[in-house]
């Protein structure tokens, strides 16, 4: 009796996967369940691993990682100069996928059924440019950070595992994307169709380490995000300038008092120096605030590069 053959998708796809602070084994893991399962549907494909920073990934130990796990596929290993963020990393991944559809892995834990993968894939032919798959599963700073940014916006950025995005689609944020992107954001306001699959996790070990670059890189990046994408600072500044305001119209209002009624007007300094303590605090704060956008102007409009690449390496099947 012959043995069934399963027919291969025809379409070429490229997988951009994101690398940082991770080790071998856990790399291999992911191979072996998601680049598995695309070279086993997909007659053409692609995988490039952008390394941030330097670690035990690089071009030799993921060549000798897919040959040990007989993954013939094209493979390209791009190392950054340093650590720039996932961003930037994965523009760089981005800028050298060939394919008609792009996998976007912002990590490689896999806490979902390997076959979710293709699932996206059927759903980004049905008409979706950018089709994507997550759980909804977010700490409580990431919940925060999405409540705000989507505050009465007319498209929603939800927590994502993976995504495929069409070519379309990446021309189409080249227009928009300005030296500091969001992907999430630029796919969102790309104004083409997009859907989201959630699925239910499965347990899994996740990758907990998170070192002190990788956090600073989220804090400031965050911030930016609000500052560039939502009014929440410009409204917080409003805010807090009316307020100040009215502390001054009543510490006003408060001297004319004593000065016409009280006999010892020199018995409101306490309170005077503590106004004014907080009046000074909320024009510093204010100060910074505007520094702040000035810094993103300029970084905006007058930086050169959105990434610095040391090497990229190619390993052909």
């Amino acid at each position: 009796m012959k043995e069934s053959i399963v027919e291969k998708n025809k379409c070429f796809v490229s997988t951009v996967v994101y690398l940082h602070n991770r080790n071998l084994s856990e790399i291999e893991c992911f191979c072996d369940k998601v680049i598995r399962k695309l070279t086993d549907s997909f007659e053409n494909n692609e995988v490039i691993f952008v390394c941030d920073g330097h670690g035990e990934a690089d071009f030799h130990s993921l060549n000798e990682l897919l040959k040990r796990l007989d993954l013939k596929i094209m493979a390209e290993t791009v190392q950054m100069a340093y650590y720039q963020g996932m961003e930037a990393a994965m523009c760089a991944g981005d800028d050298l996928a060939i394919g008609d559809f792009v996998f976007e892995f912002d990590s490689i834990d896999v806490d979902y059924e390997p076959q979710l993968v293709l699932d996206v894939f059927k759903r980004a032919r049905e008409g979706f440019d950018i089709v994507s798959a997550g759980d909804d599963s977010m700490k409580l700073a990431s919940r925060i950070f999405y409540k705000l940014i989507n505050h009465r916006s007319s498209y929603e950025v939800r927590h994502e595992s993976f995504r495929v995005v069409s070519r379309r689609a990446l021309n189409r944020i080249k227009i928009l994307n300005n030296t500091i992107p969001y992907r999430k954001i630029l796919y969102a306001a790309s104004g083409l169709p997009t859907d989201y699959i959630r699925y239910t996790p499965v347990k899994t070990k996740k990758n907990g380490r998170r070192n002190q670059k990788e956090s600073s890189y989220r804090l400031n990046a965050g911030i930016n995000y609000m500052m560039i994408f939502t009014k929440m600072i410009e409204k917080m500044t409003f805010f807090l300038s009316v307020a100040f305001l009215f502390v001054t119209i009543g510490t006003g209002a408060w001297a004319l008092y004593s000065y016409f009624v009280e006999e010892n007007v020199a018995s409101g300094w306490v309170s005077l120096m503590g106004v004014m303590s907080f009046g000074f605090f909320g024009v510093f704060l204010l100060i910074s605030v505007i520094v702040k956008y000035m810094s993103l102007i300029l970084d905006m409009n007058y930086k050169k590069a959105a990434y610095v690449v040391e090497s990229v390496n190619k390993n052909l099947k």
